[in-house]
């Protein structure tokens, strides 16, 4: 499962989704959203969490991963 955010319209969630494909995850288990990072309700990535434990209770001795890839691009760079 995988989970893509980006706070802004000038921000490309592409890029994130390409991200997690590119790490073996497929589309449709890619919970995203394009949100702000003041909105402290997260409907997606809420969704995400709520599967993922419901995956983990019916299958305890599977491994549980829940990626999140961040855009690069969007980080502000420190000199």
């Amino acid at each position: 499962m995988g989970y893509a955010r980006c706070p802004h319209l000038s921000q490309e969630l592409d890029s994130q989704l390409d991200a997690l494909a590119g790490h073996g995850i497929p589309r449709d288990k890619i919970f995203s959203e394009e949100i702000s990072t003041r909105v402290r309700v997260r409907p997606q990535f809420e969704q995400a969490l709520k599967t993922a434990r419901g995956i983990k209770a019916q299958a305890p001795a599977l491994p549980g991963h829940l990626h999140r890839v961040r855009d690069e691009a969007a980080r502000p760079r420190r000199c």
